[in-house]
């Protein structure tokens, strides 16, 4: 069970957002699971959690007012 939970909400800025995850998956310390809330209205945020979920620390809730994932 992951220690540290790190919540991301996110609206847009799928750059910032590629930015963050490169941080966060750069870190040592491996006891954390990353919650990340999306608000946008297409699938940029969606196709970067999929990149970076090989490990499966990646939770991804979309809004169900955009949702508009496959």
């Amino acid at each position: 069970m992951a220690k540290v939970s790190i919540c991301i909400p996110t609206f847009g800025q799928p750059d910032h957002l590629n930015n963050l995850l490169d941080s966060i998956f750069h870190q040592s310390y491996d006891e954390y699971e990353i919650i990340i809330t999306d608000d946008t209205r297409d699938n940029s945020v969606y196709d970067i959690v999929t990149k970076y979920n090989e490990n499966g620390k990646i939770k991804y809730f979309k809004n169900k007012l955009y949702r508009k994932i496959p």
